[in-house]
Formats: structure tokens, sequence, C-alpha cells
């Protein structure tokens, strides 16, 4: 009898068919996340000496490829051929939420900086069926107490993310992150984001949609090949 894939092993799968979009010619973005480290430990090995053009949506990918990647061009990108990501929830229309590591702006500027964007997931992150999760909105430490005001007059539920010494939790961009309870899918999820970054102090919100991307989903029998499901913006 064969045993089920751990989630880890599902994003081990899932980053190992992200890999067959890779080139060593590519302009390539990656992303932020469990899913992408699997992916960035996948992808060294196949690194030749020299210098990739690679675009990072945070710190913590970037060092693990720093030495693999031409510095000069991790600042100037804007044509890269994929960008690589991972997700914390998809459902069957391709609308993402995304920001559980901190980096959704930077991800967003990725994406559409891309011509293409693959994003890989194992069978957790899917969502058929509505459910509550977590919605990051990243927000700026200036009077982040009344934007967080604010922010709870259309969020019923959401506090400052914090770190484990109840410091609030920095994103790369030297911002707060603040984490909403939302139902996933929502029918009305695209005229909430809109009405989020109306709020002054938003920068930008962890709901992902009307992005094209092909989506690649690992699951839990080790039999079942890595499925790929393609979205149009």
């Amino acid at each position: 009898m064969d045993h089920f894939l751990t989630q880890d092993q599902m994003k081990a799968k899932a980053a190992h068919k992200a890999i067959e979009y890779f080139s060593i010619d590519s302009r390539i973005g990656i992303g932020t996340g469990s899913t992408i480290e699997q992916l960035i430990q996948q992808l060294i090995p196949l690194l030749r000496a020299g210098s990739h053009r690679m675009g990072f949506s945070s710190r913590k990918s970037e060092a693990l490829l720093k030495p693999y990647c031409d510095s000069n061009f991790t600042d100037q990108f804007n044509d890269l051929d994929v960008y690589i990501d991972g997700a914390d929830f998809v459902d069957g229309q391709g609308v993402m939420i995304k920001g559980g590591g901190g980096a959704l702006t930077r991800e967003k500027i990725l994406m559409q900086a891309s011509r293409r964007v693959i994003i890989c997931i194992d069978e957790t992150k899917w969502v058929d069926q509505p459910r509550q999760v977590i919605l990051p909105i990243e927000i700026l430490p200036f009077a982040h107490q009344v934007t967080m005001h604010r922010l709870k007059q259309h969020l019923k539920n959401g506090n400052l993310r914090l770190l484990s010494n109840h410091q609030p939790f920095v994103t790369d961009n030297g911002n707060f992150i603040f984490d909403a309870l939302i139902e996933f899918p929502h029918a009305h999820l695209h005229q909430l984001n809109l009405k989020l970054k109306q709020i002054a102090g938003v920068v930008e919100t962890g709901i992902f949609d009307h992005v094209a991307f092909d989506l690649l989903i690992a699951y839990r029998d080790p039999n079942r090949p890595v499925q790929t499901m393609s979205f149009n913006s």
C-alpha cells in the first residue's frame, strides 16, 4: 500500500515540476515561501558558473541565490520571461490569496513585469468550498492604528501581525502586515479589494485577481501526477 506524501513532499514535487519552466538563458523571477525554498534547493545544482538574470520578491530568496545571479539585474528588471511563486490559497476562478510570507507587494510587481507566471501549490492550498482564510494586507507603519481602524470597518476580524517577541512583523519594504479573516472563495472579493486599496495607509492587499497564470498542483497520492491548469486574466 502506498503512503501518502507529506505536505513538504508535495511542495517538493510541485517545485520539481516548475523546474521545467526554467531555462538558463531566461530572465526569471523567484517568489517567496516554503514551496519556493524547495524550488531554490532544486534549482541551485542546475545553475552553471556565472551570473544569471534573476529578480526576487524577498531578500530571503535573493540571499539563497545571490551567488548565482547578476547583481546588476536584480533591481533593474522590467521584462522577465517567467515568474515562479507559490500561493496561500487558490480558487477555481483563478483568484489567489498571497502574502503569508509578507512579500505580497513585491510579488505583484514581479508578476506585472513577467511574460508568464507559474504558481505551484500542494492540494491543501486549493479551495473549492468556502472557508475562513487569512488575508494579509500590507500597511504603512505611520498612523497604522488609524489604518487598521478603517480596515476593520470592512473586515470583521483582523490583527496586526506580530513576531514571537510581540513586536510588529516588518516587510522588506519596511511596512507592517494586517492579517484579516475572510471567507474564500467570495463572489465580491474584487470589490472588496478595490475598497481596501482606497484606504489611505494601505500599500497592497493579498488578493490576487485578474492575473494570468499556470497553476501546478501536487497531490498527496504519490501516483497522481502534478496537475496543470491555466487561468486567463
